[in-house]
């Protein structure tokens, strides 16, 4: 049975967390302020894409399969703290790369729309 006491809480928070954007749609707002319409819409496809891997996979069973076989869970767990891990050394590189270049101008590179997508992915 529900605790009615904690019911105000459970509903405040259900809104502040319905309310508050996710890093997708930072991704996506960011990308859509700084570079235009397509960028934004190209990152949004990625996002999509992504979703729709992450919906059939759960359906197929990738749940079941983690729960039948915890060592592949601790597989994924680790691969992902890899990738996050390489995200964030690249990102340390470019702003120390930033820094050491001092203040030169840069160019702006052209991002291709197959990266933006993967970005969004």
């Amino acid at each position: 049975m529900i605790d009615l006491t904690v019911l105000p809480l459970f509903f405040t928070a259900i809104f502040f967390l319905a309310i508050s954007p996710g890093p997708d749609l930072v991704l996506i707002s960011t990308y859509s302020s700084t570079k235009g319409f397509k960028a934004g819409f190209l990152i949004a496809i990625g996002v999509f894409i992504a979703g729709l891997l992450q919906s059939t996979l759960v359906a197929f069973g990738l749940g079941q399969l983690m729960q039948a076989m915890p060592i592949f869970a601790v597989a994924i767990k680790i691969v992902g703290a890899l990738y996050l891990s390489y995200l964030g050394a690249k990102m340390l590189m470019s702003w120390w790369r930033n820094n050491a270049q001092g203040s030169q101008k840069q160019e702006t590179k052209n991002i291709t729309s197959l990266s933006l997508i993967n970005k969004g992915f």
